[in-house]
């Protein structure tokens, strides 16, 4: 069943005739029990979204059935693109664990697609094919014969994006493999991206970079060194460790930022202010009482943005507590597949916007959340300069802006409330930002 604001979104997309089946947890399930009636399917629970309003809905399910234990993913069209419904016909599938591969559903311009069947991911079959994955390791990792024998098993998956995967080698019959190295496969255009960006960072004292193992451009696939070491969001919840910890990412950042590699991808201003655009599109497709307050908000901070002297140096690009690993002394940063050129802040302000959107899930207290985010942010200006961080705030509103329809993508509960949490800190931020820089003006 719908709830509201599943209900409110279906009413005002009356031309997706798939999209209530999509979102409706229970009336997928029942979908699926009818497209794959040998597997026994006992629920549907959906995870992920991606949705253009009036064009098409993906969505993510993770399956259970019996002891099974999968993922499908569904994608409706417009009438107007039945072909592309129909193109899950013609795609070359290999048998799923619950059956077919590819179910297409024309009554709802709808196609169903089960693990390890991807209509982007196409490496994603080759590598999770059964009685072949061992062959193609050996092609992905020629110069590391100790990880043929490995296993692949899937950490995260977004279908049509990326697949993330660890790569378990047995040390003794019976015993649990010990996870080796970390394969991740794209999309065609995903991978070029990624294979740009490898190896442009180097090791400084304190900063750890995974070693890149190996590519293989005929499954879309990269690899690198599995790192052992608790996340940075694991360590700051023990109130005795994150002061250290903080410290350490702090410094760790600021070095990363200090460094030089070749990166041929830009983070310029306007092209920062168009992703605030889009965000505010965005919240207003799925939240059209929200559009108003998104769109202003989009505008009074690409304004700040444009007053703000944009330093360009090498950034993470997509930089959050989840993406940093604690290991000895090191901070290891992982996932660099957006590295390139544009202003620090845009690292530290998406670290403290996340850590802010992790109270709204009620991970961590908003004071707890400032004060880490103080603490690493100390750290970083006394490495780089204090300078560095002047207009933080505008750029943590906009990455809270960014993030906002976070909440309906990931399938939260109660996702509309959390949308309109996560504006009302984008406010509040760019509020106190602009009272600073006005009260800096009447001196």
């Amino acid at each position: 069943m719908l709830d509201r604001g599943d209900r409110e979104l279906v009413s005002r997309d009356r031309e997706l005739i798939g999209l209530r089946t999509l979102l409706d947890a229970s009336a997928f399930t029942e979908l699926l029990q009818q497209s794959h009636p040998d597997a026994k399917i006992e629920e549907a629970c959906p995870y992920y979204v991606r949705y253009k309003p009036g064009t098409s809905c993906l969505v993510g399910y993770h399956v259970r059935a019996g002891e099974l234990r999968t993922e499908v993913y569904a994608r409706c069209h417009h009438p107007d693109s039945r072909d592309k419904a129909t193109k899950g016909e013609r795609l070359t599938s290999i048998p799923s664990a619950l059956g077919p591969g590819i179910v297409v559903r024309p009554d709802l311009n709808l196609v169903i697609y089960a693990f390890p069947n991807d209509h982007e991911i196409r490496g994603l079959r080759r590598m999770f094919e059964r009685g072949l994955n061992r062959v193609r390791v050996k092609r992905l990792l020629p110069d590391h014969r100790a990880l043929w024998n490995g296993t692949l098993t899937r950490i995260r998956y977004k279908p049509e994006r990326r697949c993330v995967a660890k790569l378990c080698v047995d040390r003794l019959p019976g015993v649990p493999g010990e996870a080796r190295a970390v394969v991740k496969l794209y999309s065609p255009e995903g991978f070029e991206a990624a294979l740009a960006r490898v190896n442009r960072f180097a090791n400084r004292p304190g900063l750890r970079l995974p070693s890149f193992l190996g590519a293989a451009e005929r499954y879309w696939a990269l690899a690198w060194e599995w790192i052992e070491g608790p996340p940075l969001l694991d360590v700051i919840s023990e109130l005795s460790n994150s002061d250290q910890a903080c410290e350490r990412v702090g410094a760790a950042l600021g070095d990363l930022h200090r460094q030089e590699p070749h990166l041929s991808f830009t983070y310029a201003c306007e092209d920062y202010c168009g992703t605030l655009e889009a965000a505010a599109v965005a919240i207003g497709s799925i939240c059209a009482d929200l559009n108003e307050r998104a769109q202003g908000l989009s505008r009074d901070l690409a304004a700040a943005l444009r007053d703000h002297p944009w330093r360009p140096a090498p950034i993470h690009g997509d930089f959050s507590a989840d993406q940093v690993l604690l290991s000895g002394v090191d901070a290891v940063f992982l996932d660099l597949d957006r590295a390139g050129i544009g202003d620090p802040l845009i690292d530290l302000g998406s670290l403290r916007a996340k850590l802010i959107a992790d109270t709204v899930e009620n991970r961590l207290t908003l004071d707890r959340a400032e004060e880490l985010a103080a603490q690493l942010v100390q750290r970083y200006g006394q490495t780089i300069g204090s300078h560095a961080i002047d207009d933080l705030d505008v750029f943590t509103a906009s990455s809270l802006l960014q993030i906002a329809p976070e909440p309906f993508r990931q399938r939260r509960r109660d996702w509309p409330a959390k949308v309109e949490a996560l504006l009302a800190h984008a406010e509040r931020i760019s509020r106190v930002d602009a009272a600073a820089h006005s009260a800096a003006r009447r001196t």
